[in-house]
């Protein structure tokens, strides 16, 4: 919201194509991270440690996670 001088200090992008969209339009706009505005994005990915500075991600266990609740799973299943 720029108009008004409201702009927003940090974006918080759940998807990838979601951060590298952020970042595409902070750079249209000249702002720079994180001297302008902030992000973070969620699940990590190798283009994000190529910017400068890298991008703030959020990564999550998700074999650790899964494997978690397979187990869970199968326990339930066999009346555990």
């Amino acid at each position: 919201r720029e108009e008004g001088g409201d702009r927003p200090t940090a974006v918080y992008s759940l998807f990838l194509k979601g951060t590298l969209v952020a970042l595409s339009e902070f750079r249209r706009r000249g702002w720079h991270c994180p001297n302008d505005i902030s992000l973070i994005g969620f699940d990590d990915a190798e283009w994000m440690q190529v910017t400068w500075p890298a991008i703030a991600a959020v990564v999550q266990p998700v074999r650790e996670i899964a494997g978690n609740a397979m187990e869970v799973l199968f326990r339930r299943i066999e009346g555990e």
